[in-house]
């Protein structure tokens, strides 16, 4: 992996006319009514060309300003770092793709679920849909707090809960027919690699991920020491805490304080940089496969072609690959440029994040923002992304 460093638009092989004009744009994109923040950062040939913080820190008054080292809580965009993490041990011989996840998860029977593979987690076809979860959790979560609840040996109590909320989940449809997002699968997947490494998943990221690419500043959860740099976020907006319920919400105790697969990590820009470069060159970190190149090939390719896909109230045709959103022929709605590139691919995350990796272009690109206006269920997230692209 090249390591990134700062140069200029001409050493990266750009016009300085079109990053001129992104000095322009942006402070535009990341402000207004729906947009109150955001750290943007593209590189090209391993030159960062612009990285740039615009408004406040948080929304209280008085705020300091945003820094380019500043903290985002960057929800779903965790998810290819857990499938990152699951293939390292499908390369060692210890995870197969296509084994029954009960193998690894036994006290997960829900009906049907003995058909799920652990192959289903990484592209959303488990079978498993967000408010078969939301409801059981909400369910029982309270109950087994008041009882102290806990798991096995070196695992996290949260996540031990959330386990036995979950032991009788369904799988609605026959795993593979169909793609239905549901944030759990990587909740799942993460509690896998923490059973077949021995290891917590934040553990096992940090030495197999963060500490090789030289992420300093990723870890789970807000640790309180660097809580003078946390984008934080105002109540009633996109992941800001929800009065009398300190569980939900990114900011609330629940999500902060468990390990979760599918989205808690707190990290820079700059970071989640390092992490798309080294996908952008196959793999690879100063000169070592940090995955294999069979491994890139197959998490960056469409997995599941011709499957359908259902996200909230949208149904086309999926592109996800193993921990990745594949661009095809379908753009998603605030999500993916007109100009992206068929088969460049990036993940989102709730509230306003997304990165993403061109290699036609040989680009990467981070944008993390604090979006204040997005319609969930009608599947509108307002925000400036696709003009940065």
């Amino acid at each position: 992996m090249t390591i990134l460093t700062n140069g200029t638009p001409k050493q990266a092989g750009m016009d300085p006319d079109r990053i001129a004009l992104l000095h322009e744009r942006a402070p535009e994109w990341c402000g207004g009514s729906r947009m109150r923040s955001g750290v943007l950062l593209a590189a090209r040939r391993g030159k960062i060309v612009f990285h740039e913080a615009y408004g406040p820190l948080t929304h209280e008054q008085n705020s300091p300003p945003l820094q380019k080292d500043s903290l985002f809580s960057v929800a779903s965009c965790t998810k290819p770092l857990t499938a990152t993490a699951a293939m390292i041990l499908v390369e060692e011989g210890l995870l197969g793709l296509n084994r029954p996840l009960q193998e690894y998860l036994p006290n997960l029977c829900g009906e049907g679920i003995e058909n799920v593979e652990v192959q289903h987690l990484f592209t959303h076809t488990s079978g498993f849909t967000d408010t078969d979860v939301e409801e059981r959790i909400s369910a029982l979560r309270g109950t087994l707090l008041k009882s102290n609840f806990q798991g096995s040996s070196g695992q996290h109590q949260y996540n031990a809960i959330s386990m036995e909320c979950l032991k009788d989940l369904p799988s609605r449809w026959p795993p593979g027919s169909q793609m239905d997002y549901c944030g759990e699968n990587y909740n799942i997947l993460g509690e896998i690699v923490r059973v077949v490494s021995g290891k917590g998943l934040d553990e096992f990221i940090c030495e197999r991920i963060f500490d090789p690419l030289g992420m300093t500043d990723s870890f789970f959860g807000i640790k309180d020491d660097l809580k003078h740099r946390w984008v934080k976020r105002a109540e009633g907006e996109p992941g800001g805490p929800v009065p009398d319920q300190p569980f939900l919400g990114m900011e609330g105790e629940w999500f902060q304080k468990g390990i979760w697969g599918k989205g808690n990590l707190m990290t820079t820009t700059l970071d989640l940089a390092k992490f798309a470069q080294m996908f952008l060159e196959g793999g690879t970190i100063e000169g070592n496969q940090l995955i294999s190149r069979a491994t890139h090939s197959q998490m960056t390719r469409n997995q599941i072609p011709g499957i359908e896909a259902k996200f909230r109230n949208s149904s086309v045709e999926a592109s996800w690959g193993l921990g990745w959103q594949i661009q095809g022929n379908f753009r998603w709605p605030w999500t993916n440029s007109t100009l992206q590139p068929v088969g460049s691919y990036g993940h989102p995350g709730f509230g306003g994040s997304f990165f993403w990796i061109d290699p036609e272009n040989e680009l990467i690109g981070v944008y993390l923002s604090v979006c204040t206006d997005l319609d969930w269920e009608a599947g509108e997230h307002h925000w400036n992304l696709d003009l940065f692209q």
